[in-house]
């Protein structure tokens, strides 16, 4: 991989697709825990179960989202597509 001159919207774009894959790897472990929930409670409760499902809707909803925000971004800055990131883990802690 070549070196890529600075560009300071370049530089902005790769953060925000940092945050963003660090908001989509958050996304993935909350929309595993609403699952892991639902099936917990798909026998005994089905006020909690409802309220699982809503709540996996609209992380799905958000994860979509985030998601065509990363695609655009790609478009936009075709560069960041071949850049090496960092884990989500070490991005975000939150």
């Amino acid at each position: 991989m070549t070196p890529i001159a600075h560009d300071p919207d370049t530089a902005q774009a790769e953060v925000f697709l940092s945050l963003l894959l660090a908001e989509t790897a958050g996304l993935l472990v909350h929309i595993e825990y609403a699952q892991t929930q639902v099936e917990q409670l798909a026998p005994t409760d089905r006020d909690l179960e409802r309220h699982w499902r809503a709540e996996e809707r609209a992380l799905r909803t958000r994860l979509h989202q985030a998601q065509v925000l990363v695609d655009r971004l790609l478009v936009r800055f075709p560069v960041l597509v071949d850049r090496p990131r960092a884990p989500a883990s070490d991005r975000w802690a939150g």
